[in-house]
């Protein structure tokens, strides 16, 4: 028995033993080494308010790269943020430039094409221009807001892009709420409270949707140089005094004008003429459709030759002299429209247009339309037989297709 004890105990020991291990240093390690990269690194920025300036410029920008403002700056100078390179980005931060000395000059002053640049987030006031690039290439102008300039809030060059940007309270002779070159794209920007030669204007193929202009004293609340296409925007309440007046005006044809508002757009003129507070113009080659045009002081919508006018909704136009819809030259296409409570609903004054599904109710003239143009059979009386299962309604007097409709 003692033997077996003294067995068991070896193999105890043995066993005890293999489970035995070195011990390392006791020394705690370093503090952890960073695993994450700082904002600076991520996005290298430079705040502006760190930049030199020189005689003419508070802050001068002179190279690309990604930059901030991080304070509100007050300008005495000519210029407030001075480009002076290319593809540089500049994010106001929500912050003000205001000019609190002198006068005129520029908050955000682009110089030269500043190609590929960037400018956001932020407001300039009390300016010539708030935020003006007239050379300026491919710049994206994204929400800004500029307000009490002389001459425009934001003045932007070719190819340009707006996006939520506003401008107010811009007043001077031939001055501008927000200006744009050719093949440039806006979206979402409003012009209000301005006064001089347009509220919003843009040059050859530009592209406008969900823009307004409201409450402008304006030659032009929207004013396409050229051809483009303007969607789904609104151009109301503006005033003018100059011998002719428009809510949305394409000057080169060839544009189109869809979904949009143009409503209120007076003009305080003597004589009246159609030309006074007209909604809508557009030249040859041009298609206005699904537009409502309400209560403007001349024509609702006019248009020169080769143009479609389809599906709108013309009402109260004319309150000087005007008519719902005035095709001036020939071979246009007008169809689909409603015309109501006008001196004119359609009035037709050249040759080859087609005159077709149109429905007239409640103006001076309901259709007048010179010699010479092909028009749907105009129904000017509701048939007297009842329609079957009505009470009260009569039947429209027509099956053809093509008629337009006089009521």
């Amino acid at each position: 028995m003692k033997a077996g004890i003294g067995i068991c105990a070896m193999a105890c020991g043995i066993g005890v033993g293999s489970l035995s291990f070195a011990q390392g240093s006791l020394t705690p390690p370093g503090a952890p080494a960073p695993t994450m990269k700082t904002l600076e690194q991520i996005e290298p920025r430079i705040d502006v308010m760190t930049l030199a300036s020189n005689a003419t410029s508070e802050i001068v920008i002179s190279q690309a790269g990604s930059y901030y403002l991080s304070g509100n700056l007050d300008v005495g100078k000519t210029y407030g943020i001075f480009i002076g390179a290319d593809h540089v980005t500049l994010d106001l931060n929500g912050f003000a430039i205001t000019r609190t000395s002198g006068s005129g000059g520029y908050g955000v002053y682009l110089s030269g094409t500043c190609l590929g640049s960037t400018i956001r987030n932020g407001s300039a006031s009390g300016f010539l221009s708030g935020i003006y690039g007239i050379n300026s290439e491919s710049v994206l102008f994204e929400k800004l807001e500029a307000s009490g300039c002389s001459f425009a809030g934001i003045y932007a060059g070719l190819s340009a892009r707006l996006i939520d940007c506003r401008v107010s309270n811009v007043a001077g002779a031939g001055s501008y709420g927000i200006f744009c070159g050719s093949e440039s794209i806006m979206t979402g920007c409003l012009a209000n409270n301005c006064a001089g030669f347009a509220a919003i204007r843009c040059g050859n193929n530009a592209l406008l949707s969900g823009c307004a202009a409201y409450n402008n004293s304006t030659t032009y609340g929207i004013y396409l140089v050229g051809s483009g296409n303007i969607s789904d925007c609104s151009s109301i309440d503006n005033n003018s005094v100059s011998s002719a007046s428009y809510g949305i005006y394409a000057s080169g044809g060839n544009s189109r004008i869809s979904g949009c508002m143009v409503d209120g757009n007076i003009n305080t003129n003597s004589p009246s003429t159609s030309s006074q507070g007209c909604g809508i113009y557009v030249f040859n080659g041009s298609i206005v459709k699904d537009c409502t045009v309400t209560a403007n002081r001349g024509d609702g919508i006019r248009v020169s030759g080769d143009c479609l006018v389809f599906g709108n909704n013309c009402d109260s136009n004319g309150t000087g002299d005007g008519a719902g819809i005035h095709a001036i030259s020939s071979d246009c296409r007008i169809e689909n429209n409603t015309v109501t409570d006008q001196d004119r609903g359609i009035d037709v004054d050249g040759i080859g247009n087609l005159i077709v599904r149109n429905s007239a109710s409640g103006n001076t003239v309901n259709y007048e339309i010179a010699s010479g143009n092909s028009v749907g059979t105009i129904i000017s009386t509701p048939a007297s037989g009842a329609i079957s299962g009505s009470t009260g309604g009569t039947g429209v007097g027509t099956t053809d297709p093509w008629a337009n409709f006089s009521f």
